[in-house]
């Protein structure tokens, strides 16, 4: 039975969200978010509320917050039928605290025996404690793991007498008056959108409440806040706030542009930070979840911004909803939201997140063997390469080689020699690398070297047809070996791709030796290419799929050419030309994208081709059609962004929405993870 509620209308304006607005759809052109589908709801409000059974064929009764566990649990409040609810992980719901009775409850009994009064936010702690905030009582109210009820901030029923909120002492006896959105940071503090006195309030671990953010007045001045409903704090301390009737988000007291998005906030209620410090915002009357990167980029991150309820098991970028008033995101970067007009809580799948697996950011050094290699100093990393059993090989500029192992031991495997700017196994295990003084070189495992291509010393051309161990190189760069044992090399100075086949005898395979843009349509060893060789890290790229197909970074010519078996070269991605366009090239066909450098190009088991396009790496499957796997991409005027902070930001969260930092080298082991070295570090994507 729905009970309507006693407070005034004007409250209730506050905390119940109808639709605001209808938005138009949003931009197709940004990279899809992950698959949503529905955690909990069946669309009706109201009793029964089917406890016990599959979270999805209970009556969810106009969902106002959402959290989520360590254990996997989630929780949502429901505002017209004050519960809150849990889900498990193996998707039975049950309540957790109210009887569904609309009233004032007394604390030190169970949870589940007493009436709230409209619960809105809610949040978990690591020992299993549940917080949220009871808004029509005006207090945030605690569930411990036993099931007892008590209040950690407010008094019951009462709202502030003008300015007496009863700051510097025990939030027991503050006052509070409807408070919404509720966080939890680091250090154990409890953070409270108090929604109507226009205050963002801090509990900390001793029980003493402050106000962090508003005057208490409402209005849009740079320390005012009018409503607000979502606050969350990211891993460096900063504070984030839906400011609902002002229309916008703020960073403390900075204003967060949506920047190139056409919209401006509607109403934005629910505010998180993922681990990576991405920040996600429920942009309630524009019915749609928007992301800000760390670097402040807004885009369009699930709902189209129609009302209505479609979508499910597709991008939720094309899915719609209505409403939305909150939303959460967990360590993996799932994302939960309160699709309230609905009456659903819907998950967003967390995309493949990007992580540190070495160095330190910002510092170039050589230190840390025997000892985590997240705790070590490496200099800049050039070509990396993977074994088969997961061991991470790369070079750096002290001119040695290091291995970090499954494990996340690092280690040097080689020490001296030259800079070395492409690395790669064989089927046995041996490691071939691309030195700096014109040769190719082959690693056993005892880190033994022979040299298998080239003259140390010597850099020309020469010797195609015979020893490739009496030919000249110039400057080679990246490298592959194919399936069969064949080794490419990308002969920068040469301007050619030389094949070393398992007899050891070198020839061209693509590349007439001048520089220039190719033709296509003709054989690969009478069109041109064009590296610059006396950069290694421009040297371009080389990879070989499981037909024979080799696919060549072009760099200066910004593409990808291919060429086939019958010796046909062609273009495979780019159109030549050079952009700082990198975000908006999903969806688009490989052969029609302005990608910038062609820095290189890898192969997965599935032949699926991965290449950098600036600051994003990109990956073409059979269709030829564009994906975004990693990095945030760029645009004009970024580079100033950059320069203020240090870059490769975002580890933790999703990889489409990291800093790259110009992806240069890069590789991919055989379960598909790949492995980027940038910024003195190197970065694991997780496989999709």
């Amino acid at each position: 039975m729905r009970r309507v509620l006693s407070r005034t209308a004007g409250m209730c304006a506050v905390l119940l969200t109808a639709t605001l607005a209808v938005a138009p759809t949003a931009n197709a052109a940004q990279p899809p978010s992950g698959k949503i589908t529905t955690l909990a709801g069946n669309g009706f409000a109201g009793d029964p509320n089917g406890d016990g059974g599959p979270a999805t064929q209970a009556r969810i009764d106009t969902p106002s917050g959402v959290a989520r566990d360590a254990a996997g649990n989630t929780y949502v409040t429901e505002y017209w039928s004050s519960r809150v609810r849990k889900i498990a992980p193996n998707g039975i719901i049950t309540t957790i605290a109210g009887n569904g009775g609309y009233g004032s409850g007394p604390d030190g009994g169970p949870a589940t025996k007493i009436p709230l009064l409209n619960p809105f936010g809610v949040v978990a702690d690591a020992q299993g404690n549940v917080y949220f905030s009871d808004a029509g009582d005006h207090r945030v109210r605690k569930v411990a793991p036993n099931g007892v009820i008590s209040t950690v901030a407010g008094v019951a029923g009462t709202i502030p007498p003008g300015g007496n909120v009863g700051d510097g002492g025990s939030a027991l006896l503050a006052k509070l008056n409807g408070p919404t959105g509720l966080t939890r940071d680091g250090g154990g503090n409890l953070y409270i959108a108090d929604t109507n006195s226009n205050r963002i309030r801090k509990v900390d671990p001793s029980g003493v409440i402050t106000t962090v953010a508003g005057t208490g007045i409402a209005g849009n001045a740079a320390d005012q806040l009018n409503h607000p409903h979502g606050v969350a704090v990211d891993g460096r301390g900063a504070l984030w706030i839906a400011d609902t009737d002002n229309n916008r988000v703020l960073k403390g007291t900075t204003v967060v542009d949506p920047g190139a998005d056409p919209l401006p906030y509607n109403h934005p209620k629910g505010i998180a930070v993922d681990p990576g410090g991405n920040v996600y915002v429920a942009d309630t009357g524009n019915n749609r979840v928007r992301s800000i990167s760390f670097m402040g980029r807004s885009r369009p991150f699930a709902g189209t911004g129609s009302p209505g309820f479609s979508g499910d098991n597709g991008s939720a970028t094309f899915a719609t909803m209505t409403a939305p008033v909150a939303v959460f995101v967990d360590p993996a970067a799932n994302v939960i939201v309160a699709d309230q007009s609905n009456n659903r809580v819907r998950a967003i799948a967390g995309q493949p997140l990007i992580t540190r697996i070495a160095g330190l950011l910002g510092k170039s050094y050589h230190s840390g063997d025997g000892g985590p290699a997240t705790s070590a100093e490496i200099g800049v990393p050039g070509g990396v390469a993977v074994d088969k059993f997961g061991n991470v090989f790369f070079g750096d500029d002290f001119a040695d080689i290091r291995k970090i192992t499954p494990q996340g031991v690092i280690s040097t495997f080689v020490r001296g020699g030259t800079n070395r700017a492409g690395m790669a196994f064989d089927r046995n295990g041996n490691l071939y690398a691309a030195e700096g003084d014109s040769t190719i070189r082959r690693y056993d495992a005892a880190g033994n070297s022979t040299v298998v291509a080239g003259k140390p010393g010597v850099a020309g051309f020469s010797g195609d047809g015979g020893p490739a161990t009496a030919a000249t190189l110039g400057y080679p760069g990246n490298l592959t070996v194919d399936n069969a044992g064949n080794l490419y090399i990308v002969d920068t100075n040469n301007f050619r791709i030389r094949k070393v086949d398992t007899n050891g005898v070198i020839t061209t395979v693509a590349g007439d030796g001048v520089a220039g843009a190719g033709t296509d349509g003709v054989q690969a060893t009478a069109s041109h290419l064009a590296f610059e060789g006396a950069y290694s890290w421009k040297s371009g790229g080389v990879a070989v799929d499981s037909k024979g197909r080799i696919y060549i970074a072009d760099f200066v010519n910004n593409r990808i050419r291919r060429v086939d078996t019958n010796g046909v070269i062609s273009t495979f991605a780019g159109t030549g030309q050079y952009t700082e366009q990198g975000p908006n090239l999903d969806g688009a066909q490989a052969t029609a994208i302005d990608m910038g450098y062609a820095y290189d190009v890898k192969v997965d088991a599935q032949d699926n081709v991965y290449f950098p396009a600036l600051s994003s790496v990109l990956k073409v499957g059979a269709d030829g059609v564009v994906h975004v796997v990693a990095g945030v991409g760029r645009f004009p005027g970024d580079r100033a962004i950059i320069r203020s902070m240090y870059p490769c930001l975002g580890d933790g969260g999703p990889a489409v929405l990291a800093d790259l930092f110009f992806p240069e080298k890069f590789t991919l082991d055989g379960a598909g993870n790949m492995y980027l070295p940038a910024c003195n570090l190197i970065r694991k994507v997780a496989a999709s």
